[in-house]
C-alpha cells in the first residue's frame, strides 16, 4: 500500500475541469520546503513541488471554494505516474492523487487566518476545519491521558534506569 503525506503551501490557484459526464477533477500544486543547517552552520533550504489531483464532486467543490494560492494544507494520497503526448513525444508526470485534505492555514481569500464564510451551504466537517499551526512536532492534540513508560504500564517490564532489574530479569 502506498501512502504519501505532505504539509505545504498551495502554489497556484486550483483549476477545476468538468467532463461531459458531470464528473469533476481539480489540479493544484503544493510546495513543501525543508530547512536545515549545513556542516558550517549556514541555513539551507530546498523546496519540492507536488502536482496534486483530486476527483469526486464533493472534494473538488470543497477545494474550489476554500483553497487558494498560499493556503497551507495537509494532503494525503498516493503518487501516480501518467503518460501524455506533447510535441510528438511521450512525457511522464508524477501526481499526488488526493484522498485526504485538511486546511491548516488561511482559507481562500483570507489574509488573517480567520475562517471565511462558506458558500453554497458547505459546512466544515472534521478533517476540513482550519487549525492554527502547532509550535512543535509530536505534541498530542486533544485530551489524551498523560503518557506512561512501559515500566509504569507493566510492572514486569524492565525500567530504563534498571531499578527493578532483580524483579524483571528471568535469568
Amino acid at each position: 500500500m502506498q501512502n504519501v503525506m505532505i504539509i505545504g503551501n498551495v502554489g497556484r490557484e486550483p483549476e477545476v475541469k468538468t467532463f461531459d459526464s458531470g464528473d469533476q477533477i481539480v489540479n493544484f500544486s503544493v510546495a513543501v520546503t525543508e530547512k536545515w543547517k549545513d556542516k558550517q552552520g549556514q541555513p539551507q533550504e530546498h523546496t519540492e513541488w507536488f502536482n496534486c489531483t483530486a476527483r469526486g464532486n464533493g472534494l473538488v467543490g470543497m477545494i474550489d471554494r476554500n483553497v487558494g494560492k498560499g493556503t497551507k494544507l495537509f494532503v494525503g494520497g498516493k503518487l501516480k505516474t501518467r503518460e501524455y503526448q506533447k510535441d510528438g513525444e511521450t512525457k511522464k508526470a508524477v501526481e499526488l492523487q488526493v484522498r485526504d485534505i485538511e486546511i491548516i492555514g488561511n482559507w481562500k481569500g483570507d489574509q488573517q487566518g480567520q475562517q471565511q464564510p462558506q458558500q453554497q451551504g458547505f459546512q466544515p466537517q472534521q478533517g476540513f476545519a482550519p487549525q492554527q499551526p502547532q509550535q512543535g512536532y509530536g505534541q498530542p492534540q486533544g485530551n489524551y491521558p498523560p503518557q506512561q513508560t512501559m515500566a509504569q504500564q507493566n510492572p514486569n517490564y524492565p525500567a530504563a534506569d534498571g531499578s527493578n532489574w532483580d524483579q524483571t530479569n528471568p535469568f
